[in-house]
């Protein structure tokens, strides 16, 4: 218990961080020779339109983040904490194994915070666009918004859209700095009671 408190603290050999990205490179090696890993990392990139070429440097580019106090780390949480940051930075902070990738199908993603574990669950993740960082356990817990999390964090730009592309013809609700989440889903049901051929329907 007395070591594992230490490795969280941040108190342990650097030489462990590089042991600990090469082990994650030689897990790839080893997928790589398996003809239906191969394929389904180029799948992976097909998906999130990535080049070939930037996911097989994705691991050059990856580091360990030990320190809660990072740049980085305190930029991602700044996010997660404060509504008029965001918008001033036009980001936000994402979190989950599963949020994330699909995020990417509509949202830029600068920077992905993962931990060890976290990849190794999910090797899919390092094939994401954006800056890579490895993170130790106490270092996502800071980031994480909740007391469990999957180690997994993205920061993405904020999607912008003009009325331009809003298609005439069709109904939209517009909503601005909602402070309940609970309201929009009270909000959506009005609308379908109003959009309806016939507000009986609506409530059946």
């Amino acid at each position: 218990m007395a070591e594992a408190a230490k490795i969280r603290a941040g108190e342990f050999d650097e030489g462990l961080i590089e042991a600990s990205i090469n082990n994650y490179k030689m897990q790839l090696m080893n997928e790589f020779d398996k003809y239906d890993q191969r394929a389904m990392f180029y799948v992976y990139s097909f998906i999130y339109g990535k080049e070939w070429a930037d996911d097989i440097r994705q691991l050059d580019r990856m580091e360990k983040i030990t320190s809660r106090e990072n740049a980085k780390v305190k930029y991602a949480c700044r996010l997660a904490s404060s509504g008029a940051f965001r918008r001033a930075e036009g980001c936000f902070l994402a979190e989950g194994r599963k949020l994330c990738p699909e995020l990417c199908r509509g949202a830029e993603l600068e920077t992905l915070f993962c931990t060890e574990s976290a990849l190794e669950k999910c090797p899919e993740l390092s094939k994401l666009p954006g800056e890579h960082y490895l993170v130790e356990d106490h270092v996502a817990d800071k980031l994480a918004d909740v007391g469990t999390h999957q180690g997994v964090f993205g920061v993405f730009r904020t999607p912008v859209h003009t009325l331009e592309e809003v298609k005439t013809g069709g109904r939209y609700l517009a909503l601005e700095r909602v402070q309940d989440p609970g309201n929009v889903g009270t909000l959506l049901r009005s609308c379908l009671l109003y959009t309806s051929p016939s507000p009986r329907d609506s409530t059946s």
